[in-house]
C-alpha cells in the first residue's frame, strides 16, 4: 500500500493558518484555528470488485462519505492519557470492504477533516492530513494525492458551533459543481512520516438510526409560538425563544442529526442530558435558507435533548417559520451482537445486569470509554481492566481489550513506564493476565512483556527502607472517596502507601505468572522475592489496637509534596480500600480472615468504598471464599442508583455522570460467584463449578468463553450444567448437581 506516503491536506501557501494542530486537548501551547478541511474525488469503475477495499486514516478527526452515505469516522484512536501532550509515535488506519458502496460508473468520495480535537481521545502528531487508498486484489486503484479537490468549509466555526449560512451546498452530490476548489496539497515525506501507520485488529464500529419517542413545548406559555407534531417535527412560530424537550427510549451515545427548514438565521442550540435537565454538552446550529441536512461530528450521550429555537437574529430582516423534521440519534458502539443469556428469580438483580449491558455498549467504542461524557483515552486503566472483564462475562468479547491492551503498552514504552493516574499502570498488568486467561493465546503477552517489566521496575524505585511503597511520586488513583479533609483521588503518602504497597504485590505475583508462561524463569524469580520482601513489609501497617491494617505511616515518605502529593498530616487513617486490598491478594494471615471481614462491615468509622473500588471487594470475597456470606448483601447497593437510572450507572453512590461502566462489576460477579463459572486454566480448557445462589429460586445463565458456551440451570436446590467438548472441570458444589457436556454439532 502507498497509504503511509500519500497523506494531503490544504495548501499551505493558500491556508497558512490551518497548518498545525493541537496534540490533545491539554495541549495549550498554541491555538490553532480550528477548521474543517473537505476533500473531494469522483472515480470511476466500469463494474465493482468484490473485494474492493477502503484504506484510510486522518488526523485531528474526519468522517469519510461514499456517493452521499456516511461510511465512517475516525481516526482509530491512538490511546493516550490524562494530561498528555506528547505527540503519539504510533497512528492507526482502518480498512473496511465497501463493495456496497460504489456502484459502475461515477461515484463521488468525500472526506471531512477536523483540525481541532474535541473530546480526550482525540489526538494529533501535529499537523493535519488525510490518507485514503483504494485496492482489489492487492492492486492499487486510487490513492489521496492533487488529483483530489480540497475546500475550507466555513460553515464549521468549531466542533460546537455550526453556520450553515455560511456555506450550505451539497459536495455529496455527484452534480456538485467543485471547479473552483483548489487541488489538495500532497505532504513531503518528513510529514507523512509523523503518522507511524499500523492496523489494529478490529471491526468496524456498528451504525444504527434512534428516533425520538416523544417531544413536548417545556413552557405552557410558549405554546402560541411552537408546535410538535405526531411525528416530532417541530416548528418554531416568529415571537420568542422557544425551548423543546426530546426523550429517547433509553440513553445512547450517538451523532445527533436533523432536517431543517428555515429562510436563514434561525438559531438552534441543543442541550445533551442524561437526566431532564442537568446539561452536560451543548451544540449550536445557525441555520441557511432552505431545507437542508446536519449531523454533528461529536458523539454525545443523552436520554433526553433540550432544543432552543430562535427564528431569527436582530439582524434578520423578518422572522419566519424553522422546522425541524428527521430528528435522528446516529447510535455508535462496538459490535457486540446479544448479550448472553441470564435470568434468575431477583428482579434486583435483573435489573441491574440491565443496567450494566446498557452502559456497557455506550462505553465499548473502538477503545474502551469510562463515559462517552468524559470520553477520556486509555489513561483510566483501573476502568477499563474492570470493563474488559464484564465485556467477557456479557458478551465473550476479547478484541477491545487486546486494542487495549496493545495501545497501552505503545503509551508506556513512550512514557517510560508512566502514566498520570500512577496506579492504573499496575492495572495494567492484571488486564494483560485477564485477557491472557480469557484466550490462552501467549502472542499479546510477549508484545507487551517488555512494558509489563519496565512498570514493575519503575515501581521498585518507589520501595523504601521500610520496605512500604513509601517513595511514590504520588498515589493517583485509589478512589473517588474523602476522608479526613483529603480526597482519595491524590491523597497524601500515609493515606496511599497501604494500597500501593497491596497493588504491588499483586503486580509482582501477576508479573511472575506471566513471566513463567513465557519461560522467563530469572523474572519470574525476581518478581516472587520481591512479592515475598513486599509481603513482609505490609505486616507492619497493621493495628492490633484497631484491629485492622492502617492506610500507611504518617511522614515515612522521602518525597516533597507537589500538585498532586499533599503533605502527610499526623493522624493515622484507616478505609475499607487498604483493608480489602490485604484480604483480596493474600495479605492477612489465616487466622485473621474472619475478623477483618467482621471489621470491615460493621466500623462505620472506615472510610467507605465507591462503585469502582467495589470490584476489589468483591475481589476478596471471591479470593477468601466469602461471597456467600456478604455478597448477596453488598449487590443491593446498586439498587438505589439502579432506580434512580436504569438507563445507565451512575459514577459514584452520590454523584457523577449517569453512564459510567466502572461501576459495572456485578454483571462479570454474576457469572463468577453466582453461576459460580471460573477457569482454572488459560483459554477456559478447564473450569472450576463453585455456585452460589443464596436465596435465589432460580437462576439461568449462558458464560460464553473461547472454548464453547457454558449453560447454567439452577432450580429449587438441583443444579445442571452443560459444558462443551472437551472441557474438563473441578466440581465444588453444595447443590445436588449433574454435569454433562455437550456433543459435537456436525
Amino acid at each position: 500500500m502507498n497509504l503511509s506516503r500519500s497523506w494531503i491536506w490544504l495548501d499551505h501557501s493558500i491556508f497558512p493558518d490551518v497548518q498545525k494542530t493541537k496534540i490533545s486537548v491539554f495541549d495549550h501551547s498554541s491555538k490553532p484555528r480550528p477548521a474543517m478541511a473537505v476533500f473531494r474525488r469522483i472515480f470511476s469503475l466500469e463494474s465493482v470488485p468484490d473485494d474492493l477495499t477502503a484504506h484510510f486514516s486522518g488526523d485531528c478527526k474526519f468522517r469519510l462519505f461514499i456517493n452521499g452515505r456516511f461510511l465512517d469516522d475516525g481516526p482509530v484512536e491512538v490511546g493516550g492519557d490524562y494530561a498528555n501532550t506528547t505527540p503519539p509515535d504510533w497512528w492507526f488506519f482502518d480498512s473496511r470492504t465497501v463493495a456496497d458502496r460504489f456502484h459502475p460508473g461515477e461515484n463521488v468520495i468525500v472526506a471531512e477533516v477536523l483540525t481541532v480535537p474535541d473530546a480526550q481521545t482525540d489526538y494529533s502528531v501535529g499537523h493535519p492530513g488525510f490518507t485514503f487508498e483504494l485496492e482489489s486484489g492487492g492492486v492499487s486503484l486510487l490513492r489521496s494525492d492533487s488529483s483530489w479537490c480540497s475546500f475550507l468549509n466555513p460553515a464549521f466555526v468549531d466542533t460546537m458551533n455550526w453556520h450553515a449560512e455560511l456555506f450550505h451546498e451539497d459536495y455529496h452530490s455527484l452534480s456538485f459543481d467543485a471547479s473552483r476548489w483548489i487541488p489538495a496539497e500532497e505532504l513531503p515525506p518528513e510529514i507523512c512520516e509523523k503518522w507511524k501507520l499500523r492496523k489494529l485488529n478490529l471491526p468496524p464500529l456498528e451504525e444504527s438510526k434512534v428516533f425520538p419517542r416523544k417531544g413536548r413545548i417545556l413552557f405552557d406559555e410558549m405554546k402560541p409560538y411552537a408546535s410538535c407534531s405526531g411525528d416530532l417535527s417541530l416548528t418554531a412560530f416568529p415571537g420568542p425563544p422557544v425551548s423543546f424537550q426530546l426523550e429517547f427510549d433509553q440513553e445512547t451515545a450517538a451523532q445527533i442529526g436533523f432536517e431543517i427548514e428555515s429562510e436563514g438565521g434561525a438559531s438552534i442550540v441543543l442541550e445533551y442530558q442524561e437526566v431532564p435537565g442537568v446539561t452536560h454538552s451543548v451544540e449550536k446550529y445557525t441555520a441557511a435558507p432552505g431545507t437542508h441536512s446536519f449531523r454533528s461530528t461529536r458523539l454525545n450521550v443523552f436520554k433526553y435533548i433540550q432544543l432552543r429555537i430562535s427564528c431569527g437574529a436582530f439582524s434578520s430582516e423578518h422572522f419566519a417559520p424553522v422546522k425541524i423534521r428527521s430528528i435522528t440519534a446516529h447510535r455508535r458502539g462496538f459490535p457486540l451482537g446479544a448479550t448472553a443469556p441470564f435470568d434468575c428469580s431477583d428482579p434486583d438483580l435483573m435489573k441491574i445486569r440491565s443496567c450494566i449491558d446498557k452502559t456497557m455498549r455506550m462505553c465499548m467504542m473502538r477503545l474502551h470509554l469510562d463515559s462517552p461524557v468524559h470520553q477520556e483515552g486509555l489513561g483510566c486503566t483501573g476502568d477499563y481492566m474492570i470493563e474488559s472483564l464484564i465485556a467477557h462475562a456479557l458478551y465473550g468479547e476479547t478484541r477491545l481489550a487486546a486494542a487495549d491492551i496493545l495501545r497501552t503498552s505503545l503509551l508506556l514504552k513512550q512514557k517510560n513506564a508512566s502514566m498520570f493516574h500512577t496506579s492504573y499502570s499496575l492495572s495494567f498488568l492484571d488486564m494483560v493476565r485477564d485477557y491472557y486467561w480469557n484466550t490462552g493465546n501467549p502472542d499479546l503477552l510477549e508484545t507487551v512483556f517488555p512494558q509489563l517489566e519496565a512498570v514493575l521496575d519503575r515501581f521498585a524505585g518507589f520501595v523504601g527502607a521500610d520496605g512500604l511503597l513509601s517513595e511514590a511520586p504520588n498515589y493517583l488513583f485509589i478512589d473517588w472517596v474523602n476522608g479526613g479533609g483529603y480526597n482519595y483521588h491524590h491523597p497524601p503518602a500515609s493515606r496511599g502507601m497501604g494500597c500501593f504497597t497491596a497493588f504491588y504485590f499483586n503486580a509482582l505475583c501477576t508479573g511472575a505468572f506471566l513471566a513463567g508462561v513465557l519461560g522467563r524463569t530469572e523474572r519470574e524469580q525476581l518478581c516472587r522475592e520481591r512479592a515475598e520482601a513486599v509481603k513482609k513489609a505490609f505486616a507492619q501497617l497493621w493495628s492490633e489496637e484497631r484491629g485492622c491494617f492502617c492506610d500507611g505511616i504518617p511522614h515515612l515518605t522521602n518525597v516533597p509534596p507537589s500538585q498532586w502529593l499533599p503533605p502527610d498530616d499526623e493522624i493515622p487513617s484507616f478505609t475499607v480500600h487498604t483493608n480489602v486490598l490485604a484480604l483480596a491478594y493474600g495479605l492477612v494471615p489465616r487466622e485473621k480472615i474472619d475478623l477483618l471481614w467482621e471489621k470491615i462491615f460493621t466500623d462505620p468509622t472506615l472510610i467507605q468504598p465507591q462503585p469502582y473500588f467495589m470490584h476489589y471487594v468483591f475481589e476478596a470475597l471471591h479470593r477468601t471464599d466469602r461471597f456467600s456470606r456478604y455478597g448477596f448483601e453488598l449487590l443491593k447497593r446498586w439498587n438505589v442508583p439502579v432506580a434512580e437510572h436504569p438507563d445507565g450507572l451512575k459514577e459514584c453512590w452520590n454523584c457523577g455522570d449517569y453512564s459510567h461502566a466502572w461501576g459495572g462489576s456485578p454483571a462479570y460477579q454474576l457469572t463468577r460467584s453466582v453461576l459460580g463459572i471460573v477457569p482454572l486454566l488459560p483459554g477456559w480448557k478447564k473450569i472450576r463449578i463453585a455456585p452460589c445462589f443464596g436465596n435465589l429460586s432460580f437462576a439461568i445463565g449462558t458464560v460464553p468463553t473461547v472454548s464453547g458456551n457454558i449453560d447454567v440451570c439452577y432450580r429449587d436446590g438441583s443444579l445442571e450444567v452443560h459444558l462443551p467438548p472437551g472441557m474438563e472441570y473441578e466440581l465444588c458444589s453444595p447443590y445436588q448437581t449433574v454435569v454433562s457436556c455437550k456433543t459435537n454439532v456436525k
